[in-house]
């Protein structure tokens, strides 16, 4: 049985190989799923700090970086979640994905932990073969909220189970996990 989120997944990874296409007709040369560190973001823990940028290349001696984005009229409902408390909300898409926890408080070692591994900071999934890293690109550290916490992530072309890695952390000790791209709908109010 294919997971509920594989189409959401699909869908923004051939979003993705459009904009290599793209980018080899535009740019002079490129590369894709590069990690940086983001020296304006003051978060505590590195993982937080690092950026996995779609691509990243040059025209003409300038860089140029293109970010893979799905707005929300692409955006997806997936039918069902395993876990009774887990709840689609809204619409996702795969590189926007937010979680919002209810009567809880954010495991910090298995969250630094998870986004460590899944950013993948050792650069230890990548093949030069590969069309892909299947890595995360970017997750917000928890923000503190009136019911719980939220975070943030942008799932890249991470597979799907880190999504499931993910909701099974913060879905441990919650009353609720909300998961939506809210921010999609919330702009466009």
């Amino acid at each position: 049985m294919n997971h509920p989120l594989h189409p959401i997944r699909e869908y923004y990874l051939n979003c993705f190989r459009e904009s290599v296409v793209k980018a080899r007709s535009e740019l002079d040369q490129f590369t894709t799923e590069l990690l940086m560190e983001i020296p304006t973001l003051k978060y505590k823990e590195y993982c937080y700090r690092l950026y996995r940028v779609d691509i990243i290349g040059k025209k003409n001696g300038e860089s140029k970086i293109l970010e893979v984005n799905v707005t929300e009229r692409q955006a997806m409902k997936p039918e069902s979640f395993s876990a009774s408390h887990v709840c689609f909300d809204a619409p996702i898409v795969w590189n926007g994905v937010e979680f919002e926890v209810q009567d809880s408080s954010p495991d910090e070692p298995a969250l630094i932990e998870w986004t460590s591994r899944w950013m993948d900071i050792f650069d230890s999934k990548y093949k030069k073969a590969a069309e892909f890293q299947e890595a995360v690109h970017s997750v917000t550290p928890p923000t503190i909220t009136a019911s719980g916490f939220s975070i943030s992530v942008d799932f890249g072309s991470a597979p799907t189970s880190a999504f499931d890695e993910l909701t099974e952390i913060l879905s441990r000790d919650s009353r609720k996990v909300s998961i939506g791209s809210f921010f999609l709908f919330r702009e466009n109010a």
